[in-house]
């Protein structure tokens, strides 16, 4: 004779089950976890920094519930016509990994991604280079390489504008003036100034090897090539290229009239003998001699002027650039010294 199990019977092996249970609930909370984590990160990274927490749990909520979408389908579909439905915990932690899974894929494409790279990110990682804030974790792959190019940026500026305070400039501020031109000791002195002028200039003429360096950081990473040059591309935008060729112009035009005056001083000091200094004023022997001289004063002055200008359109667009990013002048102590003038004491 059979004898059926008892209910009570079959309760020893349903009572391993409960584990299997608890199991998928603390993995499901897991995944949960994993989720929330993964779309806040991504939204730390494509987001401004400033964004309000009640905006911040919005997007998340939405992100979380876009990542869940799919698999919710997907399992409902696949279950609905089955004869045997397996238990709602075990429901639940298949749409959770799936759901986890595909917040990983943009999550792992935003690390790679040139969008995570929003201007007020640009901005921190500028001041963080600089060293006005201390270096926030990296958000994206770029970073490292973003924060060393403005490293490299705010040292140039340190040192050309150290070597600025440290040369003598002391006859530069009356040059052109009669009294400059007085005798042989205060144009020598003129011309040594402006010879040490025009050297610093050429020395730090250019920003390219800087970029150069940033190119090669970004080509070292180990990220998809296409992303690189993404990054490089970014690097070449407009705004970019407009600084460089602002930076380009006023350097041009700085050696331009400084050659020109150390030309001026040159001549004068040859001429030496065929003037004087009376009144206030030259007064010449010849007049080939003070045409000449005149000339050579008039595009001494024209070319000074121009370089004024060119400074003043340089130091507007620059402001426009730096005010996008969240920045000022000063923040990245930056050439040419005419910048200097709107920095606060």
């Amino acid at each position: 004779m059979t004898v059926p199990l008892s209910p009570a019977g079959a309760r020893p092996a349903s009572n391993y089950f409960w584990a299997f249970r608890l199991g998928s609930w603390v993995l499901t909370v897991a995944c949960w976890y994993i989720i929330a984590m993964m779309n806040l990160v991504i939204i730390g990274r494509y987001g401004p920094h400033t964004i309000e927490p009640a905006e911040r749990f919005t997007r998340l909520i939405a992100a979380i519930f876009v990542n869940c979408l799919l698999p919710l389908i997907g399992v409902f579909l696949y279950y609905r016509k089955r004869v045997q439905r397996p238990p709602i915990h075990r429901k639940v932690l298949l749409v959770s990994a799936f759901a986890m899974v595909f917040s990983y894929l943009p999550y792992r494409g935003s690390y790679y991604s040139a969008a995570s790279l929003t201007k007020d990110r640009i901005g921190t990682l500028a001041k963080e280079g600089a060293g006005l804030l201390p270096a926030s974790p990296n958000q994206s792959i770029w970073d490292s390489a973003i924060r060393a190019n403005f490293a490299d940026i705010a040292e140039f500026s340190r040192r050309y504008n150290k070597e600025v305070g440290e040369l003598d400039q002391s006859t530069l501020g009356g040059v052109f003036s009669a009294e400059s031109f007085r005798d042989s000791k205060h144009m020598e002195k003129a011309l040594t100034q402006l010879q040490a002028l025009l050297a610093l200039e050429q020395k730090y003429s250019s920003l390219d090897p800087i970029f150069e360096r940033n190119k090669a950081r970004i080509r070292s990473l180990d990220a998809p090539e296409s992303a690189k040059e993404q990054i490089i591309a970014g690097l070449n935008n407009s705004v970019t290229q407009n600084e460089l060729a602002d930076r380009r112009a006023i350097y041009a035009k700085e050696e331009a009239w400084i050659r020109s005056s150390i030309d001026l001083y040159e001549f004068a000091l040859a001429k030496r003998a065929s003037y004087s200094l009376q009144n206030g004023k030259l007064v010449f022997k010849d007049a080939i001699t003070m045409s000449d001289f005149n000339r050579r004063l008039k595009d001494a002055h024209g070319l000074r002027a121009d370089a004024l200008l060119a400074g003043e359109t340089f130091q507007k667009h620059r402001k426009e650039y730096l005010h996008e990013l969240n920045l000022q002048p000063w923040d990245m102590e930056l050439p040419p010294e005419i910048e200097r003038a709107d920095k606060p004491n």
